[in-house]
């Protein structure tokens, strides 16, 4: 059940942002390849937000860790995936510069928290065992939209 006060609105937010009331909280997840100006709709976020409001955004990064999972990524596409975003003009590893950009689209306070979140099949201990299979009930979840807006676009 949602409580009354709350609204859930979708919308492309690299349009310009049109809202009649501001916001308390902004919230942004799983957007990976979704902006080519990150920092233009952070700052759009920011302009929307009430005095003290919160805007936050939950990414992965897609950067492997160990030589297997390099390996890994490397044997599924990781080439024609860089060329996808190359040409779609967005960049899957931007988000290393979210809090930079947060900053200077205005906010304050800015807090960044980064987890190791095991994507590989090899975790150890009950927690990071629950989290990568999370982790790739999400990744499954969405892997098609994001591939064939990805390759479609601009692959033919």
């Amino acid at each position: 059940m949602v409580p009354p006060n709350v609204q859930f609105e979708i919308s492309d937010a690299e349009d310009e942002w049109t809202y009649s009331q501001k916001f308390d909280y902004i919230h942004g997840r799983a957007l990976t390849i979704c902006f080519r100006e990150p920092l233009k709709v952070f700052k759009s976020a920011y302009d929307s937000l009430v005095p003290g409001g919160y805007f936050e955004m939950q990414d992965l990064y897609f950067r492997p860790t160990t030589a297997r999972s390099l390996t890994a990524l490397s044997r599924n596409g990781t080439p024609s995936s860089r060329l996808a975003e190359q040409e779609m003009g967005k960049d899957w590893w931007c988000k290393s510069n979210y809090a930079r950009w947060f900053t200077e689209a205005g906010l304050v306070d800015v807090v960044e928290k980064k987890f190791f979140w095991p994507g590989n099949t090899w975790p150890r201990g009950k927690k990071q065992k629950e989290m990568r299979m999370t982790m790739l009930a999400n990744f499954m979840e969405g892997v098609e939209a994001i591939t064939l807006k990805m390759f479609r676009g601009c692959m033919g």
